[in-house]
Protein backbone atom coordinates (compact mmCIF):
# COMPACT_ATOMS: atom_id res chain seq x y z
CA UNK A 1 0.00 0.00 0.00
CA UNK A 2 1.21 3.53 -0.68
CA UNK A 3 0.30 6.99 0.58
CA UNK A 4 -2.91 8.23 -1.03
CA UNK A 5 -4.09 4.74 -1.98
CA UNK A 6 -7.55 3.30 -1.38
CA UNK A 7 -8.14 -0.46 -1.30
CA UNK A 8 -11.40 -2.36 -1.04
CA UNK A 9 -12.21 -5.91 -0.06
CA UNK A 10 -14.10 -8.09 2.35
CA UNK A 11 -12.97 -10.26 5.20
CA UNK A 12 -15.79 -12.84 5.06
CA UNK A 13 -13.61 -15.83 4.22
CA UNK A 14 -10.19 -14.41 5.09
CA UNK A 15 -7.96 -16.40 7.45
CA UNK A 16 -7.45 -15.19 11.01
CA UNK A 17 -3.77 -14.19 10.95
CA UNK A 18 -3.15 -11.79 13.82
CA UNK A 19 -5.94 -10.58 16.07
CA UNK A 20 -9.25 -11.76 17.49
CA UNK A 21 -11.47 -14.47 16.06
CA UNK A 22 -12.20 -13.04 12.63
CA UNK A 23 -10.45 -12.93 9.28
CA UNK A 24 -7.77 -10.30 8.69
CA UNK A 25 -6.55 -8.42 5.66
CA UNK A 26 -3.05 -6.99 6.03
CA UNK A 27 -1.51 -4.18 4.01
CA UNK A 28 2.15 -3.17 4.30
CA UNK A 29 3.25 0.43 3.96
CA UNK A 30 6.85 1.63 4.03
CA UNK A 31 7.60 5.23 4.93
CA UNK A 32 10.97 6.89 4.46
CA UNK A 33 10.32 9.99 6.58
CA UNK A 34 8.78 10.80 9.93
CA UNK A 35 5.11 11.47 9.22
CA UNK A 36 1.52 10.95 10.29
CA UNK A 37 -0.46 8.11 8.74
CA UNK A 38 -4.11 9.09 8.36
CA UNK A 39 -6.21 5.93 8.13
CA UNK A 40 -9.84 6.10 7.03
CA UNK A 41 -12.40 3.44 6.27
CA UNK A 42 -15.24 5.73 5.25
CA UNK A 43 -17.36 3.90 2.72
CA UNK A 44 -17.21 0.65 4.68
CA UNK A 45 -20.47 -1.30 5.04
CA UNK A 46 -22.11 0.16 8.16
CA UNK A 47 -23.11 -3.36 9.28
CA UNK A 48 -19.43 -4.32 9.54
CA UNK A 49 -17.86 -3.36 12.86
CA UNK A 50 -14.31 -3.16 11.56
CA UNK A 51 -11.22 -2.90 13.71
CA UNK A 52 -8.16 -1.20 12.24
CA UNK A 53 -4.70 -1.69 13.73
CA UNK A 54 -1.38 -0.11 12.78
CA UNK A 55 1.44 -2.41 13.86
CA UNK A 56 5.17 -2.80 13.37
CA UNK A 57 5.97 -5.12 10.46
CA UNK A 58 9.09 -6.37 12.27
CA UNK A 59 7.22 -6.99 15.53
CA UNK A 60 3.45 -7.49 14.98
CA UNK A 61 2.81 -7.51 18.72
CA UNK A 62 3.86 -3.81 18.76
CA UNK A 63 0.56 -2.04 18.14
CA UNK A 64 0.90 1.71 17.50
CA UNK A 65 -2.82 2.37 17.41
CA UNK A 66 -6.06 0.42 17.17
CA UNK A 67 -9.64 1.53 16.85
CA UNK A 68 -13.05 0.04 16.28
CA UNK A 69 -15.92 1.61 14.42
CA UNK A 70 -17.06 2.87 11.09
CA UNK A 71 -15.40 5.57 8.99
CA UNK A 72 -11.82 4.97 10.10
CA UNK A 73 -12.73 4.72 13.72
CA UNK A 74 -13.58 8.38 13.39
CA UNK A 75 -14.22 10.56 16.38
CA UNK A 76 -17.62 12.17 16.74
CA UNK A 77 -16.27 15.08 14.68
CA UNK A 78 -15.40 12.71 11.81
CA UNK A 79 -11.61 12.82 12.23
CA UNK A 80 -10.00 9.55 11.05
CA UNK A 81 -7.30 7.68 12.96
CA UNK A 82 -3.91 9.43 12.91
CA UNK A 83 -0.68 7.63 13.81
CA UNK A 84 2.68 9.41 14.06
CA UNK A 85 5.41 7.08 12.75
CA UNK A 86 9.15 7.01 12.19
CA UNK A 87 10.75 5.67 8.99
CA UNK A 88 10.06 1.96 8.64
CA UNK A 89 7.56 -0.61 7.46
CA UNK A 90 4.15 -0.91 9.10
CA UNK A 91 1.21 -3.23 8.69
CA UNK A 92 -2.32 -1.90 8.55
CA UNK A 93 -4.59 -4.70 9.66
CA UNK A 94 -8.34 -4.64 9.10
CA UNK A 95 -10.49 -7.23 10.79
CA UNK A 96 -13.74 -7.36 12.73
CA UNK A 97 -14.39 -6.40 16.33
CA UNK A 98 -16.75 -9.40 16.35
CA UNK A 99 -16.48 -12.76 14.61
CA UNK A 100 -18.29 -11.46 11.51
CA UNK A 101 -16.56 -10.34 8.33
CA UNK A 102 -17.56 -7.53 6.07
CA UNK A 103 -16.94 -5.31 3.08
CA UNK A 104 -14.57 -2.38 3.55
CA UNK A 105 -12.91 0.55 1.85
CA UNK A 106 -9.57 1.54 3.40
CA UNK A 107 -7.59 4.68 2.58
CA UNK A 108 -4.18 5.75 3.88
CA UNK A 109 -2.81 9.25 3.48
CA UNK A 110 0.55 10.58 4.66
CA UNK A 111 0.97 13.99 6.26
CA UNK A 112 4.57 15.15 6.43
CA UNK A 113 5.82 17.30 9.29
CA UNK A 114 5.53 17.24 13.06
CA UNK A 115 2.67 15.64 14.94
Amino acid sequence: MTCGETVTGNTYSAPNLLFGNSGDHIYNITVNHTLTLVVSSCGTDSRFSERISVVSASSPSTVFDRCTGNCGCATSSGTPMQVYVQPGTYMIVIDSATTDGGDYSLRVDCVYGSA
